[in-house]
């Protein structure tokens, strides 16, 4: 009997600890890497995803001379500027990445971060995974010239579908104050489990006044269609055309779109990827700026926000600035040039959602823009 008992809990130990092995075996740590040495470029040592560069939202930059910076830094550091007071979410860097063959699970974000003295107090996390709707974290820089060096919990198992990861910084004394990045990392493991869909690539290139989508496939299975999707404003898509998929096929497969009458000014375009039981995921954004044809000042981006006002000037004639509501109420404005072809509108009072009027002169012609403000 008692033999029997060994017997049986020697086999229970074996079980136990090949489940074990059998269940690491599973998975394999990863991680996505974008170092910010002397280049925006992300990299990792695993195989399975393909990475963006990253990005900014048209209110943020790098600085225009020695955009990276040594100071304390691992190898060299992202500086960035033009960061808000007080809370806005059309000021943002964000970074992408796509699974290519296997699911993951995501477990963790690090990164350093180092502000200037006049440089954004408050460093906000969020991500496409809920749409941005809730800080996954918010890291409080509460000295200046020091970085420091959270790590954010991120847990998300069994995941299928790309990510990408928005970045706010606010609490800036001016828009000269820096904010530095350097090596952003997402930690996590790769599963066992194959996409049914291998998007390996997605690219958006404006050719011959022409905005040209392609993107290829290393597998399908159960896919029905491709859908392009267009924003201007990255909150609300609008469906372009639809592509059928080849369809239960695992050998590569290329595709291709044309849009002929891309609208002007700054375009973001995904893939929605259908499968025949209705149940679908995106690809990575892409943009794609397409210059007005005529020569004259516009809003960019468009909506604007409460706070500010950008207007892009292709003639350097701009006189009498004014902003009006639509019951003809002026508005007074601050103004700051940017960049030679850049001009910064900041009213006196935050605007409230609605369709205002900005009127200036542009080589002594008057002209009228309509701002719509979210």
């Amino acid at each position: 009997m008692r033999l029997c008992h060994c017997i049986l809990v020697v086999r229970t130990l074996v079980f136990v600890l090949f489940s074990h092995l059998f269940a690491h075996a599973q998975t394999t740590p990863f991680q996505i890497r974008w170092p910010f040495d002397n280049s925006l470029s992300g990299e990792s040592g695993s195989t399975n995803f393909s990475i963006s560069a990253a990005s900014f939202s048209a209110d943020v930059g790098q600085l225009e001379i020695s955009p990276y910076g040594i100071t304390d830094a691992v190898n060299q550091a992202l500086i960035t500027k033009r960061w808000p007071t007080e809370i806005d979410e059309s000021f943002y860097m964000q970074i992408s990445f796509t699974p290519i063959q296997y699911e993951y699970t995501l477990s963790s974000i690090s990164v350093r971060l180092k502000r200037s003295g006049e440089g954004p107090v408050w460093v906000l996390f969020k991500s496409s995974l809920d749409n941005y709707s809730t800080v996954i974290q918010a890291v409080e820089l509460t000295s200046a010239s020091v970085f420091v060096e959270p790590t954010i919990p991120f847990a998300h198992p069994n995941l299928s579908t790309g990510v990408t990861l928005r970045i706010y910084a606010y609490g800036a004394i001016s828009g000269r104050g820096t904010l530095w990045f350097d090596e952003l990392t997402i930690n996590g493991e790769r599963t066992l489990f194959i996409l049914p869909v291998r998007l390996v690539d997605f690219k958006a290139q404006k050719i011959n006044q022409k905005v040209h989508l392609s993107w290829k496939t290393a597998q399908e299975v159960n896919t029905r269609e491709f859908v392009i999707q267009r924003s201007t404003d990255l909150k609300r898509f609008v469906d372009v055309a639809r592509m059928p998929a080849s369809g239960g096929q695992e050998a590569p497969q290329a595709y291709e779109f044309a849009e002929t009458d891309p609208r002007p000014g700054t375009s973001y375009y995904r893939l929605k990827i259908v499968d025949w039981d209705g149940t679908y995921e995106y690809s990575p954004i892409q943009d794609i700026i397409t210059p007005h044809q005529n020569p004259s000042a516009y809003v960019s981006p468009s909506p604007a926000t409460g706070n500010r006002i950008y207007l892009a000037l292709p003639v350097q004639d701009m006189s009498q600035v004014r902003l009006f509501s639509l019951q003809g109420v002026e508005i007074g404005l601050k103004q700051q040039r940017i960049s030679p072809e850049l001009l910064e509108l900041i009213p006196e009072k935050i605007l409230k959602p609605d369709i205002y009027v900005l009127t200036l002169k542009e080589n002594g012609i008057p002209l009228s823009l309509r701002v719509l403000v979210q």
